[in-house]
């Protein structure tokens, strides 16, 4: 007997993490090259060990995509401590890349909202706009 994969076409991720922006940072100038910071490292890490814990048996998105990104701090809402919208919204789409959907250029309409809140954790939704099959 085979198992089947449920095809979706909402769902939501929630993430009891803290949300973090995505950073880079120079190592050295001999390499010149971009990398992630430790911190924005292990949140990509953790909050994909999440997204695949949340896909579980089921296909991978296809199609034009909306995603509604809810973060959660124990901040006010300013850009310098919460960090930026955008910021925050690259770092979650490079962790849900492969794993929620194929590639972040399905998504066509993005809105990212900064909550303040004393329970730090972040929630995607994710909708099927246009199915591609």
């Amino acid at each position: 007997m085979t198992a089947t994969r449920a095809k979706l076409s909402k769902m939501k991720i929630i993430a009891e993490i803290v949300p973090v922006p995505l950073a880079r940072t120079k190592i050295n100038t001999v390499n010149k090259g971009r990398f992630l910071t430790s911190r924005s490292q292990q949140f990509k890490q953790d909050l994909g060990f999440i997204a695949r814990a949340a896909m579980q048996g089921r296909d991978i998105f296809t199609g034009a995509l909306k995603l509604t990104i809810n973060l959660y701090r124990n901040v006010k809402t300013t850009a310098k401590l919460f960090g930026d919208a955008d910021n925050h919204a690259k770092a979650v789409l490079d962790a849900c890349n492969g794993i929620v959907f194929f590639d972040d250029a399905q998504i066509v309409d993005l809105q990212v909202i900064k909550h303040y809140s004393k329970i730090q954790y972040l929630v995607i939704d994710v909708e099927v706009i246009e199915n591609v099959d």
